[in-house]
C-alpha cells in the first residue's frame, strides 16, 4: 500500500497481528486519505517456437521427441542446459504440440536459427541422434555395456542422453527408440519459411546508405528486410522487419541525417516495435552480428 501524497510505504493491514516481517515500522493505512494498493511486476521478451508434428503419435513419443528436439538444440549451438527449455502443450490433435522457450530476454538466437537456417534442423537432428546413442547416418544402437567405465547398456534412457533431473517426472514415457526414425527423417529435412516469398524486399529505398546496406546484407548471405522505404503508422524507417516475434524498425543515418526522425522512433517504440538506429560511422559488419535475430548469421 502506498500513501500517494507523501510517497511512503504502508502496512498492508490495519490489524498488527496480520502485518508482514517486512511491513515492520510502516504506518498503518487506516488514518491515510490518498492510498492505492501497489502491485509491482515484471515483463520480458523470449524467443519462443511451437513444434506439431504431421502425424498422430503417442504421447510418450511426443514427450521424447520434445525433450530430444531441446538436447539436439543445445548441444548443436552450444547452449547451457538452463537457456533452453520444453513443455507439453494442449494437443488435441495428439501431434507432439510441445513449446520450446529461451531463457534469456531477447534470447540467444538459436530457435530462428532453426527456422531461417535450412541446415539448422538437420544439425540438431543429428546431434539429438548422436546424443541418444544412435548412429545419425544409419540409425544403428551403439550403447553398449562398459564395465571399465563402470556404464550400463542405455535400454530406453539414460542420464547421459535424454534423463535428467528436471524431467524426472516424465521418466517412466520417454524411450529414445520411439522417436529414432523420426529424427533420421529430420536428419534430411528441408525447412520452408512460410514469410516472404523469393526473398526480395517490397519498396525501394529512398536513402543511398540505405540501399548500400540492403546491398551488403544480400551479398552475405544474410536476412532481407521485408519493406524499403514504406510507411509503418506515420513513420518512414528505412528498412522494416516484419518478424514473428514482432517488427524491426531500421533507421539509417548519414552526416547529413543524424538525429532525423526522433519523435518517429519514439511513436514505433510505443506501438512495440524495436528500433535500430545505424549511425552514420557505423560499422555493418558490428551491427548485423550485435543483432543476430533480426539479420541472420553469416
Amino acid at each position: 500500500m502506498l500513501d500517494v501524497t507523501t510517497g511512503r510505504w504502508l502496512k498492508e493491514n490495519e490489524r498488527a497481528d496480520q502485518a508482514a516481517p517486512e511491513e515492520e515500522g510502516l504506518e498503518a493505512p487506516g488514518g491515510v486519505k490518498r492510498k492505492q494498493r501497489v502491485i509491482p511486476y515484471v515483463e520480458d521478451r523470449r524467443n519462443i517456437l511451437v513444434t506439431r508434428l504431421a502425424a498422430p503419435v503417442s504421447l510418450e513419443t511426443a514427450v521424447t521427441a520434445a525433450i530430444a528436439l531441446e538436447r539436439g538444440i543445445e548441444a548443436a549451438f552450444q547452449l547451457e542446459d538452463s537457456e533452453l527449455s520444453s513443455e507439453g502443450l494442449p494437443d488435441p490433435e495428439h501431434k507432439g504440440r510441445a513449446l520450446l522457450v529461451e531463457s534469456a530476454e531477447g534470447g540467444a538466437g538459436a530457435l530462428r536459427r532453426l527456422v531461417d537456417d535450412p541446415s539448422a534442423l538437420p544439425r540438431a537432428a543429428r546431434t539429438a541422434l548422436q546424443i541418444m546413442h544412435f548412429d545419425p547416418d544409419t540409425g544403428a544402437d551403439l550403447s553398449t555395456d562398459d564395465p571399465a567405465a563402470g556404464r550400463e547398456r542405455c535400454v530406453r534412457a539414460c542420464y547421459d542422453c535424454l534423463l535428467s533431473y528436471g524431467n524426472q517426472g516424465l521418466h517412466e514415457m520417454i524411450d529414445r527408440h520411439l522417436v529414432r526414425d523420426l529424427f533420421l527423417r529430420f536428419t534430411a529435412a528441408a525447412v520452408e519459411h512460410p514469410g516472404r516469398k523469393g526473398g526480395e524486399p517490397t519498396g525501394q529505398a529512398a536513402a543511398p546508405r540505405a540501399a548500400e546496406f540492403v546491398a551488403w546484407l544480400r551479398s552475405r548471405g544474410l536476412r532481407l528486410p521485408d519493406e524499403v522505404g514504406q510507411q509503418a503508422h506515420g513513420a518512414r524507417p528505412d528498412l522494416i522487419y516484419r518478424l514473428p516475434d514482432g517488427n524491426v524498425a531500421i533507421f539509417i543515418e548519414d552526416t547529413q541525417g543524424a538525429g532525423r526522425d526522433e519523435q518517429a522512433q519514439e511513436d514505433l517504440r510505443d506501438l512495440g516495435w524495436s528500433v535500430i538506429i545505424i549511425g552514420p560511422g557505423r560499422d555493418w559488419a558490428a551491427t548485423a552480428a550485435r543483432y543476430p535475430s533480426v539479420f541472420g548469421r553469416q
